[in-house]
């Protein structure tokens, strides 16, 4: 359950956790089984495909778990926010899964390579960022100079 918090803009640290009253108030509010998630790889799947395609629907679930409005937790989230708040919720969802639920071992090994490709496109992009700031630097450069040496002086 450690890996299942994320901080907000305002700095609080959210921390989540999945009980069977929460399982049913999901059930209720938002039409998510999750105990038919347990042994249900389809219904697990349609879950999972929600949480990364649907923000709303990530803020609802939050709202539900944490016992607030989802106007509050929206108001103090960006799209990083956004990012570490789903991943917590996966992670909440599989700590929720008894250890013999044969998708509980899966899913953690997907998440940690998840977490692996998304430290490694953090890495490219940084690079090719800097790459293009360089570049940008060097053409603002080169362009003063020209304007400099062009200008008859």
């Amino acid at each position: 359950m450690e890996r299942s918090r994320y901080v907000d803009l305002a700095g609080v640290e959210h921390v989540l956790r999945i009980t069977l009253g929460t399982a049913r108030r999901l059930k209720d509010e938002v039409q998510i089984d999750l105990l038919k998630a347990v042994s249900e790889p389809a219904t697990l799947k349609q879950l999972l495909d929600r949480i990364g395609e649907d923000p709303a629907f990530v803020f609802e679930f939050l709202a539900i778990v944490e016992g607030v409005p989802a106007e509050a937790l929206e108001a103090v989230a960006d799209a990083t926010v956004l990012e570490a708040a789903s991943t917590a919720m996966v992670e909440a969802i599989v700590d929720f899964f008894p250890e013999s639920s044969p998708l509980k071992s899966p899913i953690r090994k997907l998440m940690a390579q998840v977490e692996l490709n998304q430290k490694a496109s953090s890495a490219l992009i940084e690079v090719a960022l800097e790459n293009a700031i360089s570049e940008a630097f060097r053409s603002a450069e080169s362009q003063s100079m020209m304007a400099t040496s062009g200008s008859g002086e």
